[in-house]
């Protein structure tokens, strides 16, 4: 179920790596500041969690494409030496 509140619904897979990267930055370094209460830092660090899954589901996803066209590139180079 997505929350139209929470930033980490927000964008869905329109996020890039990148972009997932530098929030997960931002709760690392929010962490560093040792500035918070455990109420704060539990929901900190679900967010953290929802961040690593979201990246881990895209760079499998991009490491199946690349096995795909490594695949279609493997079959090409077949036929082309019979």
């Amino acid at each position: 179920m997505s929350d139209r509140n929470n930033p980490i619904d927000q964008g869905g897979d329109n996020n890039s790596v990148a972009e997932l990267m530098k929030r997960l930055d931002g709760v690392v370094d929010w962490f560093n500041s040792g500035d918070f209460s455990v109420d704060q830092a539990t929901d900190k660090f679900e967010e953290g969690a929802k961040l690593v899954e979201q990246i881990q589901d895209k760079l499998k996803a991009s490491e199946n494409q690349i096995n795909q066209i490594k695949l279609r590139m493997e079959s090409i180079h077949l036929e082309d030496s019979e």
